[in-house]
């Protein structure tokens, strides 16, 4: 396995915060591992209340899920070499994720999935030898294999359908 730190990630464009006139690059992500705590908060960020005929019905954005997952994976944002000091974890908000481009917030994402694969080896789930491949794989040495299909009580979006839905929906 390379020797790379799975808890670093260096982003492409960085985390653009105005000092005075001039814009400073945060380029330095360090994460940390994840927890049931995290996931419950992640699940409380992005729950929204919203009346439907009068009544109040509670949505979970799924989009939302995810960004404030990844959001309580940052322990901080370091600015290299800037002579600021960090963004520590309690200062990161949704607002300021918003301002991350969609290329960084994937970097990360990838980074935290990576990290929860090496637990997974941690823990005894998969082995050394598979974390291994996984990291070390290149898009030509990955398998090709097509994608799950969505099945499930929705069945195809256009149809009528007979039975009712559950009042739970997304906002994105």
């Amino acid at each position: 396995m390379s020797t790379k730190n799975l808890n670093t990630v260096t982003l492409i464009d960085g985390l653009p915060t105005t000092l005075g006139a001039d814009t400073v690059y945060y380029k330095t992500v360090i994460l940390r591992p994840a927890t049931v705590a995290m996931d419950l908060r992640a699940v409380e960020l992005s729950e929204r209340i919203v009346y439907i005929e009068g009544k109040p019905k509670l949505l979970l954005s799924d989009e939302m899920y995810r960004v404030a997952m990844t959001m309580l994976r940052i322990e901080r944002f370091v600015a290299d070499g800037s002579g600021l000091g960090d963004i520590d974890h309690p200062l990161i908000d949704l607002k300021m994720m918003g301002r991350l481009s969609p290329q960084d917030l994937e970097k990360i994402e990838q980074q935290t999935a990576l990290m929860d694969l090496a637990a997974q080896v941690r823990y005894g789930n998969i082995t050394q030898e598979e974390f291994d491949d996984f990291f070390n794989a290149t898009p030509n040495t990955q398998k090709k294999e097509s994608a799950p299909q969505p099945t499930g009580e929705a069945g195809d979006v256009d149809e009528h359908a007979d039975q009712s839905r559950p009042a739970v929906g997304r906002l994105d």
